[in-house]
């Protein structure tokens, strides 16, 4: 197979539908990061039925276990945590009805990658490459370091190679202050995938994609790195999956039905690239799958062959911050002739193979 196609994108030519290669697979060992400083917040959380009656930081240790415990303990005796008008302290059961508000005067939010790429917009959608690590919302640790508060910052297109692919001088310009520009979340992406995220611009459009979302009336295909060497060209993986404990899930006949189909593209050395078509969307479906099946994503640190991430602790505070290789890289809606492919547009990122 010739030369590996994201390599040629430093060389100025593109390729159409031409797949991976482990070819000429090029390490990048620097990038640009996005660092935000500091600054006071407030948290609100609301209490579910199951939930009432809790102690307070067995509840926050519940919804927010990549925080220590104790650092949960620390921060109610500081003061920082209350439900109403009530300062709660450890040991304090929480009620329904007023969320809580948990506040910090110095919140730090992770590193990403100051990667985004504006790939295609029109009047309905904009198409953009989220890197990896990187949510998509708000949530967690994160809140102004993820892909939409990103783009409704902006006042200018200063993400990378944006003057290849926007569309125009405004295309991120003043999006928070138009109504009519207002970007609606289409559907998400794990943080630590990289790959295309597309926002609505209308309710017209949104709602479509909802509802084909929600029809399974499209295709979505990945690209996964993988250890080992796959003996059959084609294989479906048709296993349950269910939440294990905070924000790790697991194979389970106990679980929600889950199907993924895997086609081998290359083997070599030990390794492999999957062509991954996922048919349900199951949180870390592909990553549980391909384990399922035998060939782990090559550096996930949880559902890999040998992860090092051995503690519910540990586990919880690295899902979002460790990029693996997995890409999503296309997305077809049949039954309105769309699709949205990485490859056939001018200026996808020579980031995408940075982890490879």
């Amino acid at each position: 197979m010739s030369e590996h196609p994201l390599n040629r994108a430093r060389l100025g030519y593109f390729p159409g539908d031409e797949i991976l290669s482990l070819s000429g697979f090029d390490k990048v060992i620097s990038r640009p990061v996005r660092l935000v400083a500091p600054y006071a917040g407030t948290v609100n959380c609301r209490v579910r039925p199951e939930e009432e009656g809790l102690p307070v930081e067995t509840f926050l240790h519940g919804r927010f276990p990549f925080r220590d415990p104790e650092e949960w303990k620390r921060r109610l005796l500081k003061g920082w945590i209350s439900q109403g008008q009530r300062i709660l302290r450890p040991g304090d059961p929480v009620t329904r009805g007023s969320p809580l508000a948990l506040f910090h005067p110095e919140k730090s939010e992770p590193s990403v990658p100051d990667e985004i790429v504006l790939l295609g917009e029109t009047t309905d959608y904009l198409l953009v490459y989220k890197p990896a690590p990187m949510p998509v919302h708000s949530g967690g640790r994160y809140n102004k370091n993820t892909l939409l508060s990103i783009l409704l910052q902006q006042n200018r297109p200063t993400a990378r190679n944006a003057s290849l692919v926007c569309s125009g001088p405004d295309t991120l310009k003043n999006y928070s202050s138009k109504p009519q520009n207002r970007l609606r979340v289409i559907h998400r992406l794990d943080s630590v995938t990289s790959g295309i995220v597309i926002f609505g611009k209308t309710d017209t459009f949104t709602q479509k994609m909802h509802q084909a979302f929600a029809q399974r009336h499209l295709r979505k295909k990945y690209l996964a790195l993988v250890r080992g060497e796959p003996d059959s060209g084609d294989v479906a993986i048709d296993t349950p999956i269910k939440r294990k404990e905070g924000l790790v899930f697991e194979c389970s006949s106990s679980g929600k039905p889950a199907l993924t189909r895997f086609r081998v593209v290359e083997k070599k050395a030990g390794k492999s690239v999957i062509m991954c078509l996922p048919e349900t969307g199951r949180t870390h479906q592909i990553r549980l799958h391909l384990r399922e099946w035998g060939y782990p994503v090559i550096d996930d640190p949880v559902y890999g062959a040998e992860p090092y991430v051995n503690t519910p602790e540990k586990k919880n505070r690295i899902l979002q911050r460790h990029a693996i290789s997995l890409l999503f890289y296309r997305l077809e809606v049949p039954g309105d002739d769309l699709f949205f492919d990485l490859f056939s547009m001018r200026g996808y990122p020579e980031s995408v193979v940075s982890h490879l």
